[in-house]
C-alpha cells in the first residue's frame, strides 16, 4: 500500500486495512511486509482522534471473502470535528457496503449517483447534522467522510469490503492485516468459512490458532480480547475443492429472477519464452506521483527484459506535463547501464500527460511504465497510443493506480499477441514471468441461452480459470472455454453448471455472486469510462457497489432522503413512501418558477444599466456617509449572517429591494450638495456611442512572503529550478508553493518549467475540485485556456451542484473559440436553481453570455435560450472576485474617484456603480459594474471577512478579474490571483486610470 496518500483536510482520519492477496501462482513462505499502522490525524491544533473498538466479522465461500470491520472512533477535542477516512485497496479488493450509527442504531448506506452524494453531503452538513459519504477517487482509492465527529463523544462507523482469493497447493488463502498503532483497548473476530472439502486453518498473527467449530460444510470461530496487542496477518487456509479433481462444475446462485453463477478452478497454463525485438520503447511516467512508485521491481523486471533481448537499442521518452523528445540507449550483451544511469537521475516533477507520445514506425514493442493515473492533456482520460501497430505492455509498480486506463493502453495496441498489463505489485517473479513469456490465453467463452458471461483474463497467468455469469433464462448445461496455446493451438475447456446444487434467496442484500459479477462488468466498462458512463453509474446503483460513477451514502433523516430523491434504506422505506404522497412536486414546475425569478432578476439588473446617474467630478460629502455608515452595517451583518445556515441564505427578492432602497438613499443625500447632473455627464450616462474613455488598468503586484521565498528570489536563472526541487521536500503538499514557485520562473521567462511546476497541483489531493480550479484560474492567466478546460469539465464532472463549474467552464471554452458551448454553459448558471447561497451567480453568467454573444452572435445558435434574457450590457468597468473555500466570505470593494466605496454595505454608488449580492457562505463570484465612469482613478481592494467551515485552513486563494469596456470590441481583461490568510485582511489589488472621453 501506498504510505504516502493522506487524507489534505486538517481533520482527517486515515485508515489501511487488507490482506494480502498476491496475484501469484504460489504463496511465499514469509509473509508480505505489513501497511502502514493505523494511523488517526487530527491535524496540529486537536487531538487525535482515537480508535476504541475494532470488531471484525468474516465470511468465506468458493474462494470468495467478504469482511466486515465495525470500528469506533472517539473525540477528545472540544469541538465537533468532520473526519475523513482514506485508504487505498489491493487489485481485488473492492468496499461494497457501510453504516453509520445514527440515534443508535446502525443505519445501512445506500447508493447515490457520485456527484449528487457530494452535493447532498455538502448541504446536509452545512445544516449541522448527521451524513456519511463514502466515494471511490482516481487510483482505487477510497474515502469515507463523516460528520459530525461530537465533541468528547464517539462514532461508529462500519465498513464492508470483498474480494476473491488466490490458491496455490490446493488451499485457498485469505490474510488479514492487524497494523494497528497502539494496543486496542476492544477488539473481536468473528470467521465463518464453507468448506464442503475439509476443516480449514486460522491463525494469529503470534501463531495462536483459532478454534473453528464444524457445523457440517460450516465452520466457525473467533475470539474477544481487551488491550489486544498484536500486529501481524491473520491468516485463514481453506482447502480447494476443484484441486486435482477431473469434473468441475460451477456454483449457481438465483436471485430476483434470475441466476447468477461463479466458476473457479486451477488450470493448466502452457509457456515458452518469446522474442524480444532489436528495437523497443519505453515511455516513463516522470511527473510528481511517479517517485512513489517501486523503481526497484521496475528496475529488476528491466535487467530481465534487457538479458533476454541481448543486444539491441531502446527509445526512451519521458512524460510529465508534456511529452518530452526521444532519447536512444544501445543494449549490448543485456548491458542496460547508460538508460539505467538516465532513469535513476529522473527528476519527478509535474502532473501526469499520458497523452501524445509518438515514437517512429520501426518500434513494435513499448513499456509504458506509469500509475495510470493521468491528470494533465487534452484528453486526461483517453491516453491516445501513438502506435497502434505496436505491442504495449504497461507496467505497474504503485499500489495506487488507475488499472483501468492502463489495460485499455495494452488493448491499444495491435502487435502480434497484443500486450498485457504487467503487475510488479504482486509477485515480482510471476510479472516478470508474464512479461518475458507468452502463456495459454482465452480465445473464446460460450454458452447457450440468454446470458452474459465474463472471464478473469488476468487468473489465467497465474493458473486459475475464473468466469462469472448472469443468466435471465433457463441455465445451459454447461459452459465452453476455448483457450490458445501459445503456439496458437486452441484448447477446450467444459464446465458443467450444477443445476441441482442452485440455492435460492429472496433476501434484499444482494448475494456476494451477484456482486462478483457486476464487479467486473464494471471493470470492463472502466477501460473506456467516457462512453460508458451511464451503464457503470446504473449497475453502481442496482448493485449498491462504489464505481468512478456512484458512492454510498447516510442521511440523518427521511426527509433528506425525499428531499433529493435518493432511494431510503429498507428500515426507513415506509416512512419514505408516505412523505413521497404528499410532496410531489415536479422538476418542471420547479424550473419554470426559477426561470421567471430570474427574468424579473435579469430585468431589474437591465432597468439599472439604462437608468442615469449624476457623474460630478468633485469629491463629495457621501465618502463621508458612507465611511460613518460602514460599522453599523459591519455590525448588522455579524448579527445576522455569521450564525445562519448556508442553505438558509434566501436569494434576493425579485424587485432587489435593498438595493433600490441604498440607490434611493445615496441620490436623497446627494442631492442637497450637487444638485442635477449637466448635460454632458447625462450623455455619458447614457452610452452614446460617440464617447470613447480611455481606461487603463494598474494590477499591484501581490508579493506573498512564505519562507521558502527568499531563496527562491535570491537564485540565478539557471539554479532557480534545481533550488526549487531541491526546497521542495518541505513543502510537497503545499499548493502554494507550486504557485510561488511557478510565478518566479514566468517571470524569468521560462514558461516551460513554470507550466511544469504549476501541473503539479493536478497531482495533489485526488479529485480535490478547489485545487483543479486554482490550476485552471492559473493557467487561463498564463495563456494556456487548452490546458484549462480539461480540468474544468473535470470540475464539472464532479461538482454538477456548484454553479461556478458551468461558468468557469464556460469562460474557458470562450477563450478557446468554442463559443457555442460556452454560451450553452453560462445559460446553464442562469436556467437551473441552485442552493441559496449562490445569489446572483446567474445574472453574473447572463451578463458575460449576452457580451459573447455580442461579440460573436454569428457563431452561436440562441435559439433555445429565453428571449427575455438576451440584452448585452455593456460598461466601463467591471471587476468580478471568486475565491477556493467553500463556506468563506469573501468582499469586493471599489472605491471611486469621488471616495465613494462600492461594498456589501453600498451596493449602488452615487454614480451607479453596482455591486452584486454578498455571499458569505460559498466561493463567490462578486461582481462589480460601472456603465459610465467618471474621470480618476478607481481603487480595487479584497477583503477577508471570515469563514464558517468545519475544516481549518491556512489560506484562500482569490481570483479577481478587471476588465474595460466590457461587452464591446475593446474590451480589456487583466487577472491576478492571490492568497488571503485565515483572518481579516485587506488588499489592494488594482486600479482603473479613466481619462477624460475623446
Amino acid at each position: 500500500m501506498n504510505p504516502s496518500i493522506a487524507t489534505r483536510a486538517l481533520y482527517s482520519l486515515l485508515l489501511l486495512l487488507g490482506s494480502a492477496q498476491a496475484q501469484s501462482r504460489t504463496i511465499a513462505i514469509d509473509a508480505p511486509p505489513l501497511p502502514p499502522a493505523i494511523r488517526i490525524d487530527a491535524g496540529p491544533v486537536a487531538g487525535p482522534i482515537e480508535l476504541r473498538s475494532l470488531q471484525l466479522r468474516t465470511e468465506i465461500m468458493s474462494g470468495m471473502a467478504r469482511t466486515r470491520v465495525e470500528m469506533l472512533f472517539a473525540n477528545p477535542n472540544d469541538r465537533v470535528l468532520e473526519g475523513e477516512l482514506q485508504f487505498p485497496l489491493l487489485a481485488g479488493q473492492e468496499i461494497d457496503g457501510f453504516a453509520l450509527d445514527i440515534g443508535g442504531e446502525l443505519r445501512e448506506a445506500v447508493p447515490v449517483e457520485k456527484a449528487k452524494g457530494k452535493e447532498v453531503f455538502e448541504e446536509v452538513i452545512r445544516r449541522r447534522v448527521d451524513p456519511a459519504l463514502l466515494e471511490t477517487t482516481a487510483g482505487e482509492n477510497f474515502r469515507l467522510r463523516v460528520y459530525p465527529l461530537p465533541a468528547h463523544g464517539t462514532r461508529r462507523v462500519v465498513v464492508h469490503y470483498s474480494e476473491r482469493l488466490d490458491a496455490s497447493k490446493g488451499r485457498y488463502r485469505y490474510r488479514l492485516a492487524l497494523a494497528h498503532a497502539k494496543a486496542l483497548p476492544r477488539f473481536s473476530l468473528d470467521v465463518l468459512v464453507s468448506s464442503p472439502s475439509g476443516a480449514p486453518l486460522a491463525s494469529l498473527p503470534d501463531g495462536a490458532v483459532i478454534d473453528l467449530q464444524a457445523r457440517g460444510n460450516w465452520y466457525r470461530g473467533g475470539i474477544e480480547r481487551d488491550d489486544f496487542d498484536q500486529r501481524g496477518w491473520v491468516e485463514i487456509t481453506i482447502p480447494d475443492r476443484n484441486a486435482g479433481s477431473g469434473a468441475v462444475a460451477a456454483n449457481v446462485q438465483r436471485w430476483r429472477g434470475e441466476s447468477w453463477l461463479q466458476f473457479d478452478a486451477p488450470v493448466s497454463v502452457r509457456h515458452s519464452m518469446r522474442r524480444i525485438p532489436g528495437q523497443v520503447g519505453i515511455v516513463w511516467d516522470s511527473s510528481l506521483s511517479g517517485r512513489l512508485r517501486d523503481h526497484a521491481a521496475e528496475f529488476a523486471l528491466l535487467d530481465a527484459y534487457f538479458h533476454a533481448m541481448g543486444t539491441g537499442s531502446v527509445k526512451l521518452i519521458e512524460v510529465r506535463d508534456v511529452a518530452e523528445p526521444a532519447r536512444t540507449f544501445a543494449i549490448t550483451d543485456g548491458d542496460w547501464s547508460a538508460l539505467k544511469s538516465a532513469l535513476q537521475e529522473t527528476r519527478y516533477d509535474g502532473a501526469s500527460n499520458l497523452d501524445g507520445w509518438q515514437f517512429d514506425a520501426g518500434i513494435k514493442e513499448i513499456l509504458v511504465f506509469s500509475d495510470g493515473l493521468a491528470n494533465y492533456g487534452a484528453r486526461r482520460e483517453s491516453a491516445s497510443v501513438g502506435n497502434h501497430a505496436a505491442r504495449i505492455y504497461p507496467v505497474l509498480a504503485s499500489a495506487s493506480a488507475n488499472r483501468s486506463l492502463l489495460r485499455r493502453i495494452a488493448r491499444a495496441g495491435a502487435g502480434p499477441g497484443r500486450g498485457a498489463l504487467i503487475d510488479l505489485v504482486g509477485d515480482r517473479q510471476v510479472a516478470i514471468d508474464a512479461l518475458l513469456q507468452d502463456r495459454t490465453g482465452v480465445a473464446a467463452l460460450g454458452a447457450d441461452g440468454d446470458g452474459e458471461l465474463l472471464v478473469d483474463e488476468q487468473a489465467i497467468a497465474h493458473g486459475r480459470l475464473r468466469i462469472t455469469g448472469r443468466f435471465r433464462g433457463e441455465l445451459p448445461a454447461r459452459l465452453e472455454v476455448k483457450l490458445v496455446e501459445p503456439d496458437g493451438r486452441l484448447r477446450a475447456v467444459a464446465v458443467a453448471i450444477g443445476k441441482d446444487s442452485a440455492w435460492s434467496t429472496d433476501s434484499a442484500e444482494i448475494p456476494l455472486v451477484a456482486r462478483q459479477w457486476a464487479r467486473m462488468k464494471i471493470d470492463r466498462l472502466d477501460e473506456d469510462s467516457t462512453r460508458n458512463r451511464a451503464e457503470i453509474c446504473r449497475l453502481g446503483l442496482a448493485f449498491g457497489l462504489l464505481t468512478r460513477e456512484t458512492s454510498l451514502i447516510v442521511l440523518d433523516d427521511v426527509a433528506d432522503y425525499l428531499s433529493h430523491d435518493i432511494e431510503p434504506p429498507a428500515s426507513l422505506r415506509a416512512r419514505y413512501d408516505a412523505l413521497r404522497a404528499t410532496n410531489a412536486r415536479s422538476e418542471r414546475e420547479r424550473l419554470d418558477a426559477h426561470l421567471q425569478q430570474i427574468v424579473r432578476e435579469y430585468s431589474n439588473k437591465v432597468a439599472w444599466w439604462t437608468r442615469d446617474f449624476p457623474k460630478s467630478r468633485e469629491p463629495h460629502v457621501l465618502s463621508m456617509q458612507t465611511g460613518n455608515a460602514e460599522p453599523e452595517a459591519r455590525a448588522m451583518r455579524q448579527e445576522t449572517a455569521a450564525p445562519r445556515p448556508a442553505a438558509a441564505s434566501p436569494p434576493l427578492p425579485a424587485d432587489a429591494a435593498p438595493m433600490e432602497l441604498a440607490a434611493g438613499a445615496a441620490d436623497s443625500v446627494m442631492a442637497s450638495a450637487s444638485g442635477k447632473a449637466d448635460d454632458a455627464d447625462k450623455r455619458v450616462a447614457a452610452g452614446s456611442p460617440d464617447a470613447v474613455t480611455p481606461i487603463r488598468i494598474g494590477l499591484k503586484k501581490w508579493t506573498p512572503d512564505a519562507p521558502y521565498l527568499a531563496r527562491l528570489r535570491e537564485a540565478s536563472a539557471d539554479d532557480l529550478y534545481p533550488i526549487y526541487l531541491d526546497e521542495r521536500a518541505d513543502w510537497i503538499n503545499s499548493s502554494a508553493y507550486y504557485l510561488d514557485a511557478a510565478d518566479l520562473l514566468f517571470e524569468r521567462r521560462q514558461a516551460t518549467l513554470a507550466l511544469r511546476v504549476l501541473s503539479n497541483l493536478a497531482e495533489m489531493d485526488l479529485e480535490n475540485r478547489a485545487i483543479l480550479r486554482i490550476l485552471g484560474y492559473r493557467l487561463l492567466q498564463a495563456g494556456k485556456p487548452e490546458l484549462a478546460v480539461p480540468l474544468f469539465e473535470q470540475v464539472r464532472d464532479l461538482a454538477p451542484f456548484e454553479p461556478q463549474s458551468f461558468r468557469d467552464l464556460g469562460l474557458a471554452y470562450a477563450d478557446i473559440g468554442e463559443y457555442q458551448k460556452a454560451a450553452d454553459a453560462l445559460y446553464e448558471v442562469a436556467r437551473r436553481e441552485w442552493d441559496g447561497r449562490f445569489a446572483e451567480i446567474g445574472l453574473i453568467a447572463l451578463t458575460e453570455m449576452n457580451a459573447l454573444i455580442a461579440m460573436h452572435g454569428g457563431e452561436i445558435d440562441v435559439s433555445r435560450f429565453d428571449e427575455r434574457l438576451l440584452r448585452n450590457l455593456p460598461v466601463d468597468l467591471r471587476v468580478v472576485l471568486n475565491w477556493d473555500a467553500d463556506n468563506s466570505d469573501m468582499d469586493l470593494w471599489v472605491t471611486d474617484p469621488n471616495g465613494e466605496r462600492a461594498y456589501y454595505g453600498n451596493r449602488l454608488t452615487r454614480q451607479g456603480g453596482r455591486m452584486s449580492a454578498d455571499l458569505t457562505s460559498g466561493y463567490g463570484p462578486e461582481e462589480f459594474m460601472l456603465k459610465s465612469a467618471v474621470p480618476g482613478k478607481y481603487k480595487v481592494e479584497a477583503n477577508y471577512y471570515g469563514n464558517r467551515q468545519q475544516l481549518v485552513s491556512g489560506s484562500v486563494t482569490l481570483r479577481l478579474a478587471l476588465t474595460s469596456g466590457f461587452g464591446t470590441p475593446k474590451a480589456n481583461a487583466q487577472s491576478t490571483i492571490l492568497r488571503l490568510q485565515d483572518r481579516q485582511e485587506t488588499v489592494l489589488v488594482g486600479e482603473f486610470e479613466v481619462g477624460r472621453h475623446d
